[in-house]
């Protein structure tokens, strides 16, 4: 009997636990904000400040987090959820649907300082593909872009790329 209760107990636990983690849905703003605060970080500490892009927690606040390309290079330089993938060609990632859209992001920023594209990525803590919305972002001076996203199902790529004209 004592074991199921353990069981019960450690289970709900658990339960609570995830759901928990499961913080309010990220909104568009908030990867604005954290975007601009990583881009002007950046600008300021340069090529060294990339590191802790993947390292430090401020960067990395669960479902939302940072990460970086070298677009001239075509290599992703910053992940804090999967460090595996810094070094590694944008080329190499197409979401489920056949869309490159690491390359995608930096083409698009050959004409405009930031954009939005959708594609679908691992959700971190539900651990499944899902749509993601990410805002990528060019550091001046640099062939540096930052990005985050939001995954959503049904926000607008256009809706929000209008919001910068």
């Amino acid at each position: 009997m004592k074991n199921v209760v353990f069981i019960a107990l450690t289970m709900s636990l658990f339960f609570i636990h995830q759901t928990e983690s499961l913080r309010a849905e990220v909104k568009p703003q908030e990867v604005v904000t954290i975007v601009q605060d990583a881009v002007d970080y950046i600008g300021k500490t340069g090529e060294s400040g990339i590191r802790e892009l993947s390292y430090d927690k401020r960067w990395d606040q669960g479902e939302l987090y940072i990460f970086a390309y070298d677009c001239k290079k075509q290599i992703i330089i910053a992940h804090p959820k999967v460090r595996k993938l810094i070094g590694k060609s944008l080329g190499l990632f197409k979401d489920r649907k056949g869309n490159f859209f690491a390359l995608q992001a930096c083409n698009s920023l050959e004409n405009s300082e930031k954009t939005w594209i959708d594609y679908w990525w691992l959700h971190p803590l539900l651990k499944k593909s899902t749509r993601k919305i990410s805002l990528y972002q060019k550091v001046p001076g640099t062939d540096f872009t930052i990005g985050s996203g939001i995954y959503n199902e049904v926000t607008s790529t256009e809706m929000l790329n209008r919001s910068f004209r």
